[in-house]
Order: C-alpha cells, then sequence, then structure tokens
C-alpha cells in the first residue's frame, strides 16, 4: 500500500476521477473542492493537498485538504488491517 501526493489538482483529478465519480454523491465535498480549486486557484491562501491511497494500482480512499495547515479527511474504504488514526 502507498500514498500518492500530487503537485497539482489536475494530476490528482486524473489520477482519481474514476473512483470519485463511482460515488459521485458521497464524494461530492471533493469534487467541488477540486472544481473550486480549478476554477480559482487563487482563492486559496495554500496550494490544495490531494492524496490517494493505494494497493496494486487500486485506489482504496482519496485524502483532499484545502490548505497545507489543515488536517485531511480520509474518505475511503481502507482493509481493517491497514486503518490508522493518520497517514
Amino acid at each position: 500500500m502507498r500514498v500518492n501526493r500530487f503537485d497539482s489538482i489536475s494530476q490528482s483529478y486524473e489520477r482519481a476521477q474514476g473512483y470519485l465519480l463511482q460515488r459521485e454523491a458521497y464524494h461530492a465535498l471533493i469534487l467541488g473542492l477540486i472544481d473550486a480549486v480549478s476554477k480559482s486557484p487563487n482563492r486559496f491562501t495554500h496550494p490544495p493537498y490531494f492524496a490517494t491511497v493505494e494497493a496494486d494500482d487500486t485506489i482504496l480512499a482519496v485524502a483532499p485538504s484545502d490548505s497545507s495547515k489543515q488536517a485531511f479527511t480520509l474518505t475511503g474504504s481502507l482493509p481493517r488491517s491497514c486503518r490508522s488514526d493518520r497517514l
């Protein structure tokens, strides 16, 4: 299992699009954040943070944040053996 961090919102969306759209209603907040950053990048004080948690090239979860200073929320379903309070 690995955590992939992305430098740009377009890279993150390109990688996670299929995963996010499979459960679009569940991921609506993340999709909204991606849309807001794409349209108005100067709106944010810090560059948004976006990561995927993957195993065998399969996305298990995504972790977005609108600021480098705030904790991010993990959304997805990690195997019980891999769960932790922090990434």
